[in-house]
């Protein structure tokens, strides 16, 4: 049994009540104030008996928060036996409130705010890089280095709460490629494998990068190197509703020793 607080409940400012007034009262006043708007009541009622509860949005809540918790609220009397039952409101992020009775179910997670605490949770894979040159031999000046990456898919998870489904995908939709020369970073998509079967002169690739200079000086010899990865979220839900959120990265780190080719000369015969 949910039942939406009517008049009991509104939006207002009001003064603070203290402890002797309450107890004089018949029916003392009670206020909800927000802990990120401390000067500004979110709700307030006047029924016998209500406290006020703080609560936090967590995954258990889809959105939701306790705000009060009612002792008596006459209201709320899911045995229809003339008891009055303890009764909680919750509040969504967006300022909905609802009453639930002690033993109903609390309010349905919002999706949008289901979608975010799942996305949240996802563990997105860093980008598993291919190089050609491998990522353990020497590049060289002037020599174009492939770049790709192999696990270039999106990653989906689901989340039911309350009758509600969230399916929340990950897409990958760009690789920042700072090669550690201190240039800006060059940005591709999957890139494409280099086949070593293959001449080169019937391969070709998207995504590259040519150091001008090599990484003598720089510690170890070498230039640290970071592959960021950044991925698309998108939401659907079984209720019809759908979005995108902010997109989110992963970054892979590693090191590239970079040396100039030398000329050999060979005496003439």
């Amino acid at each position: 049994m949910r039942l939406r607080v009517g008049a009991s409940i509104v939006v207002a400012l009001i003064a603070l009540v203290s402890p002797a007034d309450a107890r004089e009262s018949v029916s003392p006043t009670w206020e909800y104030r927000a802990d990120d708007t401390a000067d500004e009541v979110a709700v307030r009622g006047s029924t016998q008996g209500a406290s006020p509860e703080r609560g936090h949005r967590s995954s258990a809540g889809g959105g939701w928060r306790l705000i009060l918790t009612f002792d008596g609220d006459l209201a709320c009397d899911p045995d229809q036996d003339g008891v009055a039952d303890t009764s909680f409101v919750y509040m969504s992020p967006d300022g909905e409130v609802v009453e639930v009775c002690r033993d109903a179910t609390p309010p349905p997670p919002i999706p949008r705010y289901l979608a975010e605490e799942t996305a949240e949770q996802m563990s997105l894979p860093v980008a598993d890089i291919g190089l050609s040159p491998p990522e353990g031999a020497d590049h060289l000046v002037n020599l174009a280095s492939w770049l790709w990456v192999e696990n270039w898919a999106a990653v989906t998870t689901s989340a039911t709460l309350r009758g509600v489904t969230v399916s929340v995908t990950a897409a990958p939709e760009a690789v920042l490629w700072d090669m550690g020369a201190g240039e800006p970073p060059v940005q591709c998509g999957a890139g494409t494998r280099y086949d070593p079967n293959r001449a080169e002169d019937e391969q070709s690739t998207d995504c590259s990068y040519i150091y001008r200079r090599s990484s003598f000086g720089e510690p170890d010899e070498r230039f640290r190197a970071v592959a960021t990865m950044r991925w698309a979220i998108s939401w659907t839900s079984s209720t019809g509703e759908s979005g995108v959120l902010p997109s989110v990265s992963t970054q892979r780190r590693f090191q590239l020793r970079v040396v100039e080719g030398q000329a050999v000369v060979t005496e003439a015969r």
